[in-house]
């Protein structure tokens, strides 16, 4: 810290500032563009979205519509008496009721004859003032709909404005399935408002984040000003601080905690002869003879262990051999009762005797300089000070956006945690402290708790953050779904020593996301029944019970039965991740011997392995014993698991299935010479709907959902999934089922 500033190039105080302010005027420039971007980019993605998922609605109900009810309508009063016409309605009731959830405001058939749209089948009671009889004809009409004779497929359109409001429609053809010539449209209304309150719903988010961003940004700024500020202010004092001590004859010194001089004023080279450079790293007791050594340490020590120091006199070692007599005044600061920094001032005392009246003026200087340093030393702490309230300022601005924030030292096991998290968990409490066991066991919905100290276990063993949703359980009773982020630190030896982390409330995000699901699991149920319909009478005309067929009318038969065979596998997935996610399945475990069900299952694929000549091991452990088990889940374990390696591996290629015991587990290993699984999609390999790029061009039939609904499973049962994978070379998965067997769970469901 010795003062050898040479000339440097300053940049002027005022273009600092131009420039600062420069910045922060184009960092906000930056958040409000990139705010309304992303509002309106989420806008777009709304409004197609919805548009996309109307269409997908309408596409489901026009295929429960059956078409040759439809060849028997005429347009005019006469359908009343149909019973075409009426089983018609019926089915469009049904279908409205089931569109509820999807703020359905109508659902209706129209035919165009003659180039004029008329309406042939309204499910509204013949009393209500909205009923349209058949044969009633559609004057004000959206022109696109024409678009549907031409695109043969489903159009949405909208917003627009007829006879009875404003409306977002989706319009399905209903085609004849010999001629496929189009027999009505079916279409299906939404009110505007409905749809665009929806729309204006998925900007909430991103408006909130911006403003969140544009605080912190704000926030970030106002403190660096402060910190700069402060800084200047801190120099000044030091600048002040060094022209004292340099303008005084007595010698100024500071050390750091290990008692090093970190700085020694230039009166030294006059009063002992050495250098500010040689002084600096040494301790003042290196400069001291004889027995005035140890008492310099002695005296450090006490001071050191907390007693004050008034004087110490001693003799200090000049660097021509001669000896001077010193007065040492020091000065500890302290932080948290530990000794930072010593300042201190050495007088030589020599002449005293000789010259006492000049010793009085010298200890008078020394007095008002020890004064000096002492209120340069407090304003100093006093800056310290300010800086604390400046972080207390930015924690207040996370505490405004809901965001709760939370330490926890891992290995003292001392959770503390600020009001906001007192918030999101509805406590009135003072007390910000505990343990980690007593907060989950306090505050944690209980059949959520073995997740949430199975994830906080995974994150300290593998992981370095921790990220998890549960439902936090009120002093009210009521629930809450909280989302719980944390960094995790570690020592040097990759042991977690301290977790950080923030929480907030995701309760009406997951809500969304549930009603979702169920409105998935509905749609789903619903297909159900035309599809077998559709099975049982492909199955009958492929076996000749309607009559013999021709080669090819059997051919596109038998093209309609596998393509209705995708859709029931595609319904029963869907249903199955429904019934998961919702927790409505149902677990009936009992004895079983898995090697039993694996069979069964081998047994299944033997016309696909041998199809592929596919070289299929397996490799059981004696000592299995029988289990506790769901036969239809292990079963969809197994088949899946077993399938995917089968689908994926090429000709001539191998599969291997082994099932062995591991611990308190059943470990059950399907490996394959397939085609991998790229490595940036790994981590991606158990989300819902998602398929490889390899796996997609290789196989276009796939659903995304075997491995979601198996991994779903595993987790349910208290087991374990992973993965070992390179591409083109295979894939190898592992599934640990405990030994004590899958827990009975009532359920109002049962997995396909």
């Amino acid at each position: 810290m010795i003062s050898t500033e040479k000339n440097q190039v300053h940049t002027p105080p005022q273009k600092k500032n131009y420039i600062s302010k420069i910045i922060f005027l184009l960092g906000l420039l930056v958040i409000i563009l990139g705010g309304i971007s992303a509002t309106v980019y989420v806008k777009k993605e709304a409004e197609y979205s919805s548009k996309e998922e109307l269409a997908k609605i309408s596409d489901i109900a026009s295929a429960a519509v059956n078409p040759k009810r439809l060849t028997t309508l005429q347009g005019n009063d006469e359908d009343l008496k149909n019973p075409d016409y009426q089983r018609l309605k019926e089915q469009l009731v049904l279908i409205n009721k089931a569109l509820k959830t999807f703020d359905a405001k109508w659902i209706y058939l129209i035919k165009n004859e003659n180039e004029k749209w008329f309406f042939a089948v309204d499910p509204l009671d013949e009393t209500s003032p909205d009923y349209t009889p058949p044969g009633e004809p559609y004057e004000d009409y959206p022109k696109e709909l024409d678009s549907v004779f031409t695109k043969e497929t489903t159009v949405v359109i909208g917003p627009y404005s007829d006879q009875w409001g404003e409306f977002i429609s989706a319009f399905s053809p209903i085609k004849d399935l010999e001629s496929g010539k189009i027999l009505a449209v079916l279409g299906v209304d939404i009110e505007t408002k409905f749809w665009r309150a929806k729309v204006w719903e998925s900007l909430v988010l991103p408006i909130i984040i911006s403003l969140f961003v544009l605080i912190l940004w704000i926030v970030f700024f106002v403190y660096r000003d402060k910190r700069i500020k402060n800084e200047k202010e801190i120099k000044s004092r030091e600048d002040r601080f060094r022209s004292i001590t340099e303008a005084m004859k007595d010698v100024v010194f500071r050390l750091n905690s290990d008692g090093k001089i970190i700085y020694i004023s230039p009166a030294a080279k006059e009063a002992l002869g050495f250098s500010q450079e040689e002084m600096l790293g040494r301790k003042i007791d290196e400069f001291a003879s004889g027995s005035e050594h140890q008492k310099i340490k002695n005296s450090f020590e006490r001071l050191y262990q907390g007693s004050s120091i008034d004087h110490i006199h001693v003799a200090l070692r000049c660097k021509d051999g001669k000896k001077i007599q010193t007065d040492i005044n020091v000065v500890a600061i302290r932080r948290e009762n530990k000794i930072v920094e010593i300042q201190g001032v050495v007088h030589d005392i020599t002449l005293e005797k000789e010259r006492e009246e000049e010793i009085e003026g010298q200890n008078e200087r020394l007095k008002k300089s020890q004064e000096a340093i002492l209120n340069i030393l407090e304003d100093v702490e006093k800056e310290k000070e300010t800086s604390k309230k400046l972080a207390e300022r930015l924690k207040l601005a996370t505490q405004s956006a809901g965001i709760g924030i939370f330490e926890w030292d891992i290995s003292r096991d001392i959770l503390t945690w600020d009001m906001q998290i007192e918030n999101l968990f509805g406590n009135k409490r003072k007390k910000l402290k505990g343990t980690i066991g007593t907060w989950t066991e306090e505050n944690i919905y209980p059949e959520d708790k073995p997740k949430v100290k199975t994830e906080i276990q995974k994150a300290l063993q593998s992981s370095s953050k921790f990220d998890t949703v549960y439902r936090a359980v009120l002093p009210n009773k009521s629930t809450r779904y909280i989302r719980t982020c944390a960094a995790i630190s570690r020592n040097k030896n990759n042991n977690p020593i301290k977790a950080i982390g923030v929480s907030w409330d995701v309760t009406h995000e997951m809500e969304v996301d549930k009603a979702k699901t169920e409105f998935v699991s509905l749609a789903s149920h619903q297909l159900r029944t035309p599809l077998s319909a559709i099975n049982w009478y492909a199955e009958m005309l492929i076996n000749g019970d309607a009559g013999k067929l021709s080669k090819e009318q059997k051919q596109y038969v038998q093209e309609i039965y596998n393509g209705n065979q995708r859709m029931v596998e595609l319904v029963n997935s869907l249903l199955n991740v429904s019934r998961l996610e919702l927790g409505t399945f149902s677990v009936e475990p009992e004895l079983l011997d898995i090697k039993m069900i694996a069979e069964e299952n081998i047994k299944q694929m033997e016309p696909d392995v041998k199809k592929k000549k596919i070289k299929l091991s397996k490799n059981y452990s004696r000592n299995l014993p029988k289990m506790m088990l769901d036969k239809k889940l292990t079963n969809i374990i197994i088949q899946n698991i077993l399938s995917n390696a089968i689908k994926y591996t090429p000709e001539k290629g191998k599969v291997n299935l082994a099932i062995n015991r591991e611990g308190k587990f059943i470990k059950i290993t399907v490996s394959d010479t397939g085609l991998g699984i790229p490595i940036n999609h790994q981590t991606l390999i158990f989300s819902k709907l998602f398929r490889a790029d390899n796996v997609r061009e290789t196989d276009t039939e796939g659903t995304g959902l075997g491995l979601y609904i198996i991994k779903s499973i595993v987790d349910n049962v208290g087991g374990k999934i992973n993965f070992t994978s390179e591409q083109n070379k295979g894939t190898t998965f592992n599934i640990l089922i405990p030994l004590t067997g899958m827990i009975k769970k009532e359920g109002t469901k049962t997995l396909n």
